[in-house]
């Protein structure tokens, strides 16, 4: 289990890169807000999934002009906090919605 999240991890953060240089910063005609949007989306989902006790497979995150969506099932109000604490720490994120459900 712990292989497949360290292969997950990785991934994202080889897709984090190549989505980096997507997009040059001041090129007209490119929406470099997407890439920065899912930029942040991959890095919250990558230390998530670098935190043992998450069931990432159970958390959406959905990023638009770097307000950041949570949404899905946790465990307890801890965790949820957690997870937000976690989203505020993400570059580029201006505003967090939890809409985590805790069961």
């Amino acid at each position: 289990m712990k292989n497949y999240k360290y292969a997950v991890a990785t991934v994202m953060a080889a897709a984090m890169i190549s989505l980096a240089g997507c997009v040059a910063p001041g090129t007209p005609g490119y929406p470099a807000t997407s890439v920065d949007d899912a930029n942040i989306s991959a890095q919250i989902k990558t230390a998530l999934i670098n935190e043992a006790m998450f069931k990432v497979n159970q958390i959406r995150i959905e990023t638009v002009n770097g307000t950041v969506t949570l949404s899905g099932t946790v465990q307890s109000g801890p965790e949820a906090d957690r997870i937000v604490e976690m989203t505020k720490t993400v570059q580029g994120v201006r505003d967090i919605r939890n809409s985590l459900d805790v069961r």
